[in-house]
């Protein structure tokens, strides 16, 4: 009997690709979650860990009959002290309260932040596979995996690992703006999600007025479109302040507190080819560039480099090599925080961290051009190959990447 049903479950599987997306899922969740139980505290880990410790003791006192403040004790849950938008903290919470025993204190709130880790693993394959085959698919895969960047942001307790999950799921999510009052209420939803991770949330809204504008033909459609998309991020903001109570136990206090603290806070050293840049003095514009090129490896960014150029020169705009309108905003969702990082005094500083959100769009683009140079070696050489061998091929290369 389960031999019968075994043929019938692989069939399935081939043939269904959200089914391997959700393979994709739970195989990186294990990785990180493997992965992440060699990890000590990042450097501000417990400046996320207090907090995610107050909401998760109120969780866990629904069931284990332990006393915790009400939730209503807004100033005990959100005291009168800047702090990012509080998606991590609750997602968290809510993992260290049911995996402390199993994961520990640290490695139960890391949790939150590799689950979105992984769900962009999968949603860059869903992406991929359909365009650019399983294969290549899985070599974009070994690609993110090949760059320690992606390991480490995504078991570390810090918010900017989530915070390029978030907004590479935003993206995508933008891809179904034409599905009608489903589609739309799925970009509101990814948007929430991304302006409660972090301030670098609100570059979605601006990529989302272009992206809606332009799915419509003429400037009547044009407009409605772009009016649209307006109010679904009125709505994405309204939303984000209501169930932020840090935003309005004293308003406008609390919110003036807040802008305070996104303008004022990231004034840190930096040494920068000999440079102190200190107090208002911050890195010059290409910061953001120099890091990228230096901190991820050569086969995550340089695929990404040789496309745009190959585009640029017109020719990357033949059927196969361009995907069309979907690849233009991917263009636009990699480039936005990377300009936005060029100008003059933008936060320079730790890095790369600021500039994850980049790198999830980057990583498909990546995919797209090393599946383009993988079609043109086997359309000049690898006809002889075996087909098994051919698309196993692409996925090993990947890995020795």
């Amino acid at each position: 009997m389960n031999s019968g049903h075994s043929p019938r479950f692989a069939r399935l599987v081939r043939e269904s690709v959200f089914l391997q997306a959700a393979f994709v899922f739970v195989v990186a969740l294990a990785l990180l979650v493997r992965l992440g139980r060699g990890f000590g505290p990042y450097w501000d880990s417990w400046n996320f860990f207090f907090p995610t410790e107050k909401f998760s003791l109120w969780i866990s006192s629904w069931w284990d009959g332990n006393p915790a403040p009400p939730i209503t004790e807004w100033r005990h849950y959100f005291p009168e002290e800047p702090r990012h938008p509080p998606l991590m903290e609750w997602g968290a919470a809510l993992c260290h309260a049911l995996f402390k025993r199993e994961l520990g204190d640290l490695g139960s709130c890391r949790l939150f932040i590799s689950i979105f880790a992984a769900l962009w693993c999968a949603a860059m394959y869903l992406f991929t596979a359909p365009r650019v085959g399983k294969g290549a698919a899985l070599l974009g895969l070994a690609l993110l995996a090949g760059s320690p960047r992606f390991w480490v942001d995504a078991v570390i307790l810090n918010i900017d690992g989530l915070m390029a999950a978030t907004y590479g799921l935003a993206l995508l999510a933008f891809l179904k703006w034409d599905k009608g009052a489903p589609g739309k209420l799925l970009v509101f939803g990814a948007l929430v999600l991304a302006l409660l991770t972090k301030l670098q949330g609100l570059f979605l809204i601006p990529i989302l007025f272009a992206w809606a504008a332009s799915r419509g033909v003429g400037a009547g459609p044009r407009i409605r479109q772009a009016g649209m998309a307006c109010s679904v991020a009125i709505a994405a903001l309204a939303g984000v302040f209501l169930i932020w109570p840090a935003m309005w136990i004293d308003f406008p206090s609390d919110l003036l507190r807040y802008l305070r603290f996104i303008t004022r806070h990231s004034n840190v050293p930096v040494l920068y080819f000999g440079t102190l840049y200190k107090g208002d003095s911050v890195p010059p514009w290409h910061y953001p560039w120099v890091f990228t090129a230096i901190a991820l490896p050569l086969a995550f960014w340089v695929p990404s480099l040789v496309r745009g150029i190959r585009i640029l020169v017109g020719r990357g705009f033949r059927p196969g090599n361009f995907q069309g309108a979907d690849e233009a905003l991917l263009w636009v969702g990699m480039l936005f925080p990377l300009l936005v990082s060029s100008m003059p005094q933008a936060p320079k500083y730790d890095g790369v961290r600021l500039l994850l959100p980049a790198y999830a769009p980057m990583a498909i683009l990546s995919t797209l051009e090393v599946a383009a140079w993988w079609k043109a070696i086997e359309a000049r050489g690898l006809q002889r190959i075996s087909s098994g061998l051919r698309k196993a091929l692409p996925a090993t290369v990947g890995l020795l990447l």
